[in-house]
């Protein structure tokens, strides 16, 4: 007896885990920015050319819109890449506040 899952060669199965959408099947590899993604990049670009008061808090703001994003992806996304990517970034936001205390 052959499972159809034996008649895939290995890495086509793993690709296939990885990068399939859970939704439709499609491969995903990026997506159209969503709203919290478009507020991180407003408020990036905007903290970079605000005075720097202003740019602190425009930079909470960015930091904001990034862990949400990361919080849909981690939770939301729709194949284990892009779960896999909100993870880096709750990672990579949780270090950050770190590295800013010990510099």
């Amino acid at each position: 007896m052959s499972s159809s899952h034996g008649s895939r060669p290995l890495a086509r199965r793993a690709f296939d885990w990885m990068f399939r959408s859970r939704v439709d099947g499609r491969v995903v590899l990026g997506q159209a920015p969503n709203l919290a993604i478009l507020s991180f990049t407003g408020a990036l670009i905007l903290a970079f050319v605000l005075p720097p008061r202003a740019a602190v808090v425009v930079g909470m703001i960015a930091y904001g819109s990034l862990a949400w994003w990361a919080y849909d992806e981690l939770f939301f996304g729709v194949n284990p890449f892009r779960r896999m990517l909100g993870a880096a970034a709750v990672v990579g936001l949780a270090a950050t506040p770190v590295a800013a205390i010990r510099a």
